[in-house]
């Protein structure tokens, strides 16, 4: 009975973590300017190590990269930044790895 509650508790940590990693990764900012593919966001709390120029980025519900890093300002190309408009919050996140595998 302990082996089955300590593999019970073992599983509910493993879980618990990767759920935390998972929503770490989600950022949000507030735009300040968007034009044709590009916009600008500043950050709300700091940039995290992956946020850096040239990274993949999911925004939107689709794909783009970082352009610029300036601060806590970034500017990220989106074939959706014109559907933007300052002040608009949004979310973004590093995407996920497709690893192929073996």
């Amino acid at each position: 009975m302990s082996r089955v509650m300590t593999a019970a508790c073992t599983l509910a940590l493993a879980l618990g973590i990767v759920a935390g990693v998972a929503r770490a990764a989600e950022r949000i900012g507030t735009v300040v300017s968007s034009e044709k593919s590009r916009v600008r966001l500043v950050l709300t709390g700091a940039a995290e190590p992956w946020i850096k120029k040239g990274a993949p980025v999911r925004i939107l519900g689709g794909r783009g990269a970082i352009l610029e890093v300036k601060g806590d300002t970034l500017t990220i190309s989106t074939p959706k930044a014109r559907t933007l408009g300052p002040g608009d919050a949004v979310t973004f996140e590093k995407p996920r790895s497709t690893s192929g595998g073996c």
